[in-house]
């Protein structure tokens, strides 16, 4: 193909067209449990700062410091910054198309950049199971 109908270096390419290739199975089942480390992490970092889901003051306070009113305001900025980011690294790799390390670079930015996105919804997510599992524990009279 043309420069003036494709855009971007080959390598880009190439580099977009494995990201992209998500009709293999494998694909799902790697970023499902990319998802779901997240989602645990922030599931035990409500535990471990909650004194093990015994005290509920620090629970809330972390419950709080998760979702709060700016929570959509900073998900929305970070899929912008994804996006600004990806048109960035293709600036980059098209002035260096023939370096190795640029290359590697793209690699690596196009397979973490989105992942950015999904730790907003593991945090609330991990959170919440956090304190349905804590509501389990210690039902409301």
């Amino acid at each position: 193909m043309s420069d003036k109908l494709n855009p971007l270096p080959e390598k880009l390419q190439q580099a977009d067209q494995r990201h992209q290739d998500n009709g293999h199975p494998i694909f799902y089942l790697v970023e499902f449990f990319v998802y779901l480390s997240q989602l645990f992490t922030f599931f035990l970092i409500a535990v471990l700062t909650s004194n093990m889901l015994r005290d509920e003051t620090s629970l809330l306070a972390y419950v709080v410091s998760k979702i709060n009113d700016s929570a959509l305001t900073n998900a929305i900025a970070t899929v912008i910054a994804v996006a600004a980011t990806f048109g960035v690294v293709a600036a980059i790799a098209r002035s260096f198309p023939k370096s190795p390390v640029i290359e590697r670079v793209v690699e690596e930015v196009l397979s973490e950049a989105p992942r950015t996105a999904y730790v907003f919804g593991s945090a609330v997510a991990g959170t919440l199971f956090a304190v349905s599992l804590y509501l389990h524990n210690h039902p409301i009279s």
